[in-house]
């Protein structure tokens, strides 16, 4: 598994004041990926593991709350660990605290389909806004980049989900360029591009382009 460590502002492991597991599922069908629209910030379904759990027992268990979904074991891939250092973060308590969240991403293979009149959210989740949404993957840089939030929270999760895409970007970067130039041929396909989309260039730079019908 690709380890990634975001540390902009040098924390040492002495000055965290908290430590936090998680696991994150990417559950891409037909170039759409799930994402979790939750208290006001944009992230991958999944969650914090239990007591003497494992990644997939932690994994499978938060699919099934959020989404409704039962996913096995061999349909769980490794992909990133993303060691995130949060210098000064806004904890849910209120106090600023220094924190290391080292979260575990996985790719989900599954045809089921996400129900959430199935799934059991925690009370957190019952108390906030929770919706489940389903994002092209050729947009969902752009999705992320025009969030509006006032969660203080936001912008440590936004910087995380977007390194998480712009590696998902690269690993599916054939996909991603063969299904960008089909939609740009189709004139009804090009009108719903948003002001400014993602394509990967013959260099497999992720590029991004404005809508103006040119590329």
């Amino acid at each position: 598994m690709k380890k990634i460590v975001n540390n902009p502002d040098n924390i040492t492991k002495e000055n965290v004041n908290k430590i936090t597991n998680k696991v994150r599922a990417i559950i891409l069908n037909n170039l759409q990926i799930t994402i979790v629209d939750y208290s006001n910030t944009l992230m991958l379904p999944g969650g914090k593991l239990d007591q003497d759990e494992n990644e997939k027992e932690a994994l499978t268990r938060e699919l099934k709350g959020e989404l409704g979904i039962d996913i096995s074991d061999d349909k769980i891939i490794p992909f990133i660990e993303y060691s995130n250092y949060l210098y000064n973060y806004p904890s849910r308590d209120g106090k600023i605290i220094n924190k290391l969240v080292t979260t575990k991403y996985f790719i989900v293979k599954t045809s089921n389909k996400i129900n959430t009149k199935k799934n059991s959210l925690t009370e957190s989740e019952k108390s906030q806004t929770f919706k489940v949404l389903n994002e092209n993957i050729l947009f969902i840089n752009n999705t992320v980049a025009n969030y509006n939030s006032n969660n203080p929270r936001w912008p440590y999760f936004k910087k995380e989900l977007i390194d998480i895409l712009c590696e998902l970007n690269y690993v599916f970067k054939d996909v991603l360029e063969e299904a960008f130039h089909k939609a740009i041929q189709d004139s009804n396909s090009w009108s719903k591009i948003p002001n400014t989309a993602a394509y990967i260039d013959n260099d497999n730079v992720i590029r991004l382009i404005k809508n103006n019908n040119s590329i």
